[in-house]
């Protein structure tokens, strides 16, 4: 009876596992209310004739604790291992969302997202380190600032280009470069710091207004829901740093979901923004909302749409998040707590 009891009880420590992991990874809107009775529901999974054994709630808490902490640990070795750290780099805190999220969100209907920007010199000029984190901080300037219009307010990734780290028109993804810029010293409009795809001597002191950031931050764990929350939460597009294998097949992505991205090596790596994310009834899957900076001919106006299941591009990996009012608190240490 003790062996089928250890069998009952291993058999429900792998179920739970599955379903916790799936509750972060693949499940459209998972809320507390509908966690709930899914755990209920393995805690009473048992052989036929030990229907009556259960596993403590108390277990349950813990296991999902630590699993979330191993993904969270995961995660920041990511950004290690891809060379996406710095000195000045914090992790976000996890928002808490207290209503069940919606089967579509898309910034684009707030208009906290300004139009994608004409930049079909990308080929010559590799700076989507700079289009990307500009992206983000006009969004963020749009959810605070109500008065702003968000069909005309650029801001100039020209000013990161000339005056921003050591990346210039050369690519890379260091982002870290241009949070730290708009942060301490600010970037002005466009109209006053032209586009002009070419690194140029750096004008600091332009007559004109300087536009910050508060602070940033990098999101972990990367799971499906932890983006949503942040999407949801803050309403701010977020910078995404992608990898791409099959080049050919992103530069002329579609209206078709991105579902997979296969190649023998990545062949570039990007800095693009998810703005929110759908639900295809058909395939019940979920597919993120992406802005990229290669004009209106690159996907549907701008915009592709990535699985979100799969991971295509690694876009789950390595997300980050501007704000310009100070209402987001980063760990310093290890995160305690991830309900």
């Amino acid at each position: 009876m003790e062996s089928k009891k250890f069998k009952s009880f291993l058999f429900q420590l792998i179920i739970s596992a599955a379903i916790i992991t799936r509750g972060y990874y693949f499940e459209t809107t998972p809320s507390d209310a509908e966690e709930n009775p899914r755990l209920s529901d393995v805690r009473y999974t048992g052989e036929p004739d030990d229907p009556d054994f259960k596993l403590p709630d108390s277990f349950i808490r813990k296991f999902k604790k630590d699993l979330m902490r191993e993904l969270t640990r995961k995660c920041r070795k990511g950004f290690r291992q891809a060379r996406l750290e710095h000195p000045e780099l914090q992790f976000c805190e996890i928002p808490k969302v207290f209503q069940k999220l919606p089967k579509w969100f898309d910034l684009r209907n707030l208009e906290f997202v300004t139009p994608t920007r004409d930049n079909s010199t990308e080929s010559k000029c590799k700076a989507s380190w700079a289009f990307g984190p500009v992206a983000s901080m006009e969004s963020a300037w749009l959810e605070s600032h109500d008065r702003i219009p968000s069909d005309s307010f650029f801001l100039s990734p020209q000013n990161l280009i000339d005056c921003a780290g050591y990346q210039g028109c050369d690519g890379g993804v260091d982002v870290i470069e241009a949070f730290n810029y708009m942060k301490h010293k600010g970037i002005v409009k466009e109209e006053f710091y032209k586009y002009r795809a070419k690194k140029h001597r750096c004008r600091e002191r332009l007559r004109a207004r300087r536009y910050k950031i508060r602070s940033y931050c990098a999101i972990c764990p990367a799971t499906i829901f932890t983006i949503k929350k942040f999407l949801f939460k803050y309403k701010t597009a977020l910078t995404t740093v992608i990898s791409v294998r099959n080049l050919t097949a992103f530069k002329h992505i579609d209206d078709k979901i991105l579902s997979e991205d296969e190649g023998p090596r990545v062949q570039r790596r990007l800095v693009v923004n998810i703005v929110g994310w759908r639900h295809d009834d058909a395939t019940d899957r979920d597919y993120w909302v992406v802005k990229n900076s290669w004009g209106k001919k690159w996907g549907m106006g701008g915009y592709g749409f990535v699985d979100a299941e799969n991971n295509p591009l690694h876009i789950l990996d390595h997300n980050y998040l501007v704000r310009v009012k100070e209402d987001v608190i980063p760990f310093e240490n290890e995160p305690e707590d991830f309900e």
